[in-house]
């Protein structure tokens, strides 16, 4: 049987580890783009170690693809330019390469903060999106929320992590937009289900949790779990925005990215997921995380 063939593009990724764990290898081949060597953990699966910016290194690897996945992008860097470097101009000339070849279909991974209100990033990631629809005829957007059960420095892992070591922490108020944060391997399964057993096309997709927590509440729940005392210290929206601009401006680190907090204070798109997605919730992750240590 002749395999169809599939190109991911940030394969490295936590999300495309699990997602390639649970494709039918059997069905497709995968090649994967990658700026670090990975391990050849399959006959099924090749690995390409280039930039993503040096198309001309992999772009051959289109032709006669049945999918492009494409989850590689810049998410925290003090140059804003790069994320439009990437997340957008490489995009579009992934998209343009995938019309040229007729890839079957191209899925994008995006971000339930794109929107050109919540920086650069966010806005990186809105302008990859109008490009990918009006350009492709067959394309799935999927905006991801929050996650949980990755890296342990990003994001919710990263802010679990610091409580569970702490006994004080300080947040950001006055956030407008909950957090939906979804467990790792439910992203997966979802992005599986719906690339290869739905394919449904021209569709955006948001992939989150059903559980909606504000930055407080989830530093709340933390510390109910944990049972141990906890100083929560709230940062001024204003003190944060002088932050952002000093840090921009120097450039210092303050523990997040000048443009992680736009983006933290813009607004999000959630979807309604079907509860049989979830298989764990933020506090029962946490409470396994307890009983490890």
């Amino acid at each position: 049987m002749i395999k169809e063939k599939i190109f991911i593009t940030g394969i490295s990724s936590s999300i495309m580890q699990q997602l390639i764990a649970i494709i039918n290898t059997a069905k497709y081949e995968i090649i994967g783009l990658s700026r670090k060597p990975l391990p050849q953990n399959s006959e099924n699966i090749k690995i390409i170690q280039a930039d993503i910016a040096n198309i001309n290194l992999y772009e051959d690897h289109f032709k006669n693809c049945s999918i492009i996945i494409h989850a590689a992008a810049v998410t925290h860097s003090f140059n804003e330019k790069s994320y439009f470097d990437i997340n957008y101009n490489i995009t579009k000339k992934l998209v343009e390469k995938a019309k040229e070849l007729n890839v079957t279909s191209f899925v994008y991974l995006s971000s339930n903060a794109a929107n050109s209100d919540n920086g650069a990033y966010a806005n990186s990631k809105k302008l990859a999106e109008k490009h990918l629809q009006k350009t492709l005829g067959n394309w799935q957007i999927f905006r991801i929320s929050e996650i949980f059960g990755g890296p342990k420095n990003e994001g919710i892992e990263k802010l679990i992590q610091t409580v569970l070591k702490n006994k004080y922490t300080f947040y950001p108020k006055d956030i407008p937009s909950k957090f939906s944060p979804i467990y790792l391997n439910d992203v997966a399964k979802i992005l599986h289900e719906n690339i290869f057993v739905n394919l449904e096309k021209n569709n955006i997709i948001s992939i989150n949790g059903n559980e909606r927590f504000t930055f407080k509440e989830i530093l709340i729940l933390i510390k109910k779990i944990k049972g141990r005392s906890l100083r929560i210290i709230g940062i001024p929206k204003s003190t944060m925005f002088f932050l952002m601009t000093l840090s921009s401006k120097i450039p210092f680190f303050i523990g997040i990215i000048p443009d992680q907090i736009k983006r933290l204070y813009g607004l999000k798109t959630y979807g309604n997921i079907n509860d049989k997605y979830i298989t764990l919730k933020l506090d029962e992750y946490i409470k396994q995380i307890l009983n490890k240590n």
